[in-house]
């Protein structure tokens, strides 16, 4: 179940309007008092608003004070609009009543207190029912008007001639038993509310360690590929409710992988559950065998490929890398006061081209992992913070000191990272691991971080792109998030692992939490137990907002403890009930021409795809050079400024015009011709009308004297002067034609009359 986002501290003040003593309770539907305009007695997590208008039954200039209470007699937090925040809204009065992680489901009041033109008290109290698993569907209304950036951006084409034969089909069997975690063993499935819980029942691959330990291709164990895929249970012997007595059956169920916990443990998507009576309860497997086939997409150990032409105009031929065009779409400003943001439409229209605008993404607006690798041949294994094997971890982790070491791990976690050192006392906060990206002309080979350059970030290229690749907005709520197992002395109480964002932007220095030489201090984890190994039982959240705009990259530094980190991730935070403050996405972006201007605009919608807001347009020039107009034929292009965009066949109705059409080299380079139409009418697909080539290379005027024809064979040219041109005599006695002259190969001349 998708966590909802914590209070971090905000909490209604206590006024204790419930128990006030009172002159007048107002029990009419919506208050004749205070007449409220919106209220949706449902709560959902989220921001939900309530407007009110007052009238003139209340005192003039009186205070409204307003409380809302949950199921456990809390006070919510209350949020009133700040004075340069205007609304056009039908309502006088609006407030948004926040529901946060910490809010207790269930029956709560909302509760209204004012004074009457005759000085009296008056309450009003409405009943209210607060569930925090609905999605928040209140109206929409922004803090501050909401804009649209572009950005455009080129990246490199990956050429993985290896992907066929990377993909293969498994089928997986094995003995297994099961674990109920929540609900519980003996739970009634009439008590299980669905919604209200995130079902974790575990079948558990009953085979040793040693078969199912951390290998590039795992496929005799269960591993991430494996989430979304059915898994068919043969139940030989289970556990009877109520009892440790076991019973043997012959059932086959079959269910849904819904997370992979380590290399012999996943969590489904339900219960098992056994009948007694007319009831059913969760009960243990304590035997079955089980089959589940998928697809492996196996890890490409192969450095990254990317396509490239040659440029001929150096010598030697320089190859130059071919990009792909893409529009980096920001939007800002999108927390709103009340309600949620779910999804966006955005459109474009060229600005030289004829056409109306055209709608090029329709897609939800979730938070983007900051910790992936865009550009990698291997697309299945992007993420940088899950740590699929050991391949993977060297080509993105580095460390610091050879006196600490990173190493793959399935254990107690999938897809784990393991920062260790013999001894504990070698972590003492000097010593470092890093992530860094991969790009086309560069090899990361240590953990040397390198200042930021625009030109290199733009580019998607070189160490210090390597170094910068995370950007972060300014005022902007991000999470930084991993399941964390430490590992120390029993009677060490300082251990802890801290978190660090670096950059060479010099306004990081100025953050609070800067600490040198790290940079920008995102959190720290730590415990006291007396223990010499903590599991953290929860996925631990770090929250941090900068202060400015920075480039760069992670830091991690353990102190007194070795760390096995697993699913670490870096994003904008945002949930089902909070949109978050910023949302962008990469779309490909293709151009007609070089430095093609488009005119872009976008659409904003609810949970329930209702149009929220739609005043968002943005001008921006993609592609200034034209080098995602060059296409690729995987033999070394020579001239890419010849080459056109135009993929498969062309068919010119009209006359065909070139502009700019350039004079030939010397020597040419064949003659065009044609296939003359066999079929009537023409047949393109038999080669009617197809443009050929033949075996004259050139045709040229040597000093108006001769036509010199030149023919190839593919391998030799063969120059034969063969026509004279200049006329000699009059009309007669040559004709009024002149003389026709052939010259051969050897010089012998032959003049016909």
């Amino acid at each position: 179940m998708a966590q909802l986002l914590s209070n971090f501290g905000k909490k209604g003040v206590r006024l204790g309007l419930d128990t006030l003593k009172v002159d007048i309770e107002d029990t009419t539907y919506l208050s004749k008092y205070f007449v409220i305009s919106e209220f949706n007695p449902v709560f959902s997590a989220g921001k939900n608003p309530v407007a009110f208008n007052g009238s003139s039954f209340l005192k003039a200039d009186t205070e409204i004070q307003i409380e809302c209470l949950d199921s456990n007699g809390n006070s919510l937090y209350i949020e009133y609009p700040q004075s340069n925040v205007v609304f056009a809204d039908v309502a006088n009065f609006i407030v948004s009543i926040h529901i946060y992680d910490e809010t207790y489901n269930g029956s709560g009041k909302l509760i209204f207190v004012g004074t009457s033109v005759k000085g009296e008290i008056i309450r009003w109290v409405g009943n209210i029912s607060i569930d925090k698993t609905l999605q928040n569907t209140s109206k929409v209304r922004f803090y501050n008007k909401p804009t649209l950036e572009a950005r455009d951006l080129l990246y490199p084409v990956v050429n993985n001639g290896a992907a066929g034969s990377l993909t293969k089909t498994i089928n997986l069997t094995g003995n297994f038993y099961s674990l109920p975690v929540t609900p519980k063993k003996d739970t009634n499935r009439k008590s299980i509310n669905p919604k209200k819980i995130d079902i974790d029942y575990r079948i558990v691959f009953n085979v040793p360690d040693s078969q199912v330990g951390p290998t590039l291709y795992p496929t005799t164990s269960f591993n991430t590929q494996m989430e979304g895929q059915p898994i068919v249970t043969n139940i030989k012997e289970i556990q009877v409710p109520y009892s440790y007595v076991n019973k043997a059956t012959y059932l086959t169920s079959s269910f849904k992988i819904k997370k992979v916990l380590d290399s012999k443990t996943v969590q489904v998507n339900d219960a098992f559950f056994s009948s007694v009576g007319k009831d059913q309860f969760v009960t243990n497997i304590n035997l079955g065998t089980f089959t589940s086939s998928y697809t492996w997409i196996a890890y490409n150990t192969a450095s990254d490929n990317y396509s490239t032409y040659n440029d001929t105009s150096t010598v030697p031929p320089t190859p130059i890398y071919i990009k792909q065009s893409y529009a980096e779409i920001v939007y800002r400003n999108i927390r709103p006061f009340s309600g949620f943001i779910a999804r966006h439409k955005l459109y474009r229209k060229s600005l030289v081209y004829p056409g109306d605008f055209q709608l090029i993404s329709d897609e939800p607006l979730g938070a983007l992992e900051l910790l992936t690798d865009p550009i990698t041949n291997n697309k299945t294994y992007a993420l940088m913070g899950s740590f699929y094997n050991q391949f993977h971890i060297n080509r993105y982790w580095f460390t610091s000191s050879n006196n600490i070491y990173i190493s793959h791990s399935v254990k107690p976690y999938i897809d784990g990272m393991k920062i260790g050192s013999p001894q504990y006392s070698q972590m003492d906060g000097t010593k470092y691991v890093i992530v860094k990206a991969d790009s086309p002309k560069t090899t990361n080979s240590n953990c040397t971080y390198y200042p930021y350059d625009s030109a290199s970030f733009d580019a998607m290229d070189g160490l210090s792109y390597n170094s910068n690749f995370i950007d972060l907005k300014t005022g902007t709520l991000y999470v930084l998030s991993a399941n964390i197992v430490m590992e120390k002395l029993k009677d060490t109480t300082d251990a802890k692992v801290d978190f660090f964002f670096t950059s060479s932007i010099s306004q990081i220095k100025l953050e609070k939490d800067y600490i040198s030489p790290y940079g920008l201090k995102v959190g720290s984890i730590s415990t006291t137990e007396n223990t010499t190994v903590k599991t953290f039982s929860d996925k631990q959240m770090l929250f941090f907002t900068p202060s400015s705009d920075y480039y760069g990259t992670l830091v991690i530094v353990p102190y007194h403890c070795n760390v096995t980190l697993s699913e670490l991730s870096l994003k904008v935070y945002g949930d089902y009930g909070f949109s978050p403050d910023i949302l962008f996405t990469k779309i490909p972006f293709k151009v007609n021409m070089q430095a093609e201007p488009f005119q872009l605009k976008a659409e904003l919608f609810d949970i329930n795809s209702t149009l929220v807001y739609s005043d968002l347009m943005t001008t921006n020039v993609f592609d200034p050079d034209g080098v995602s107009l060059i296409q690729y034929s995987g033999n070394g292009l020579s001239d890419p400024t010849l080459l056109s965009f135009v993929s498969g066949s062309l068919t010119v109705s009209r006359s065909l015009y070139l502009p700019n059409i350039g004079g030939c080299s010397s020597p040419g380079t064949r003659l065009l011709g044609w296939r003359f139409p066999t079929n009537t009418p023409p047949n393109p697909s038999l080669g009617d009308g197809a443009v050929c080539f033949t075996n004259i290379s050139e045709l040229s005027n040597i000093n108006d004297d001769y036509i010199n024809l030149t023919t190839t064979n593919g391998v030799t040219s063969t120059i034969i002067r063969s026509i004279a041109v200049k006329y000699t005599g009059s009309a007669t006695p040559d004709g009024p034609y002149g003389k026709r002259i052939w010259v051969d190969i050897g010089g012998t001349k032959t003049t016909y009359s």
